[in-house]
């Protein structure tokens, strides 16, 4: 299955915003390593168990639905997070 947690830039392919990814998930799960000399830090890391869960609760499909409005979003587009998704 790969990893069992999303990054920032998995989350933006599966359609997600800086504004769902504060308001739905909140403080990342870990920080986990990269493989990149000046990043020390690494990156932020959400479990995908909370992350699945969270999509699929009434109220974050709603505010996708609103989010990829706002974005004016092609179908084609919104398609492609779907797919992702899956």
């Amino acid at each position: 299955m790969g990893k069992p947690w999303f990054d920032r830039q998995m989350l933006k392919k599966r359609g997600w915003t800086d504004a769902l990814i504060r308001d739905y998930l909140g403080k990342e799960d870990s920080w986990e390593p990269v493989n990149y000399w000046e990043d020390w830090r690494g990156k932020r890391a959400y479990y995908q168990t909370r992350v699945i869960e969270v999509e699929g609760s009434e109220e974050f499909c709603q505010a996708f639905l609103r989010s990829v409005h706002r974005r004016r979003l092609d179908e084609n587009r919104v398609e492609e997070f779907y797919l992702e998704r899956n």
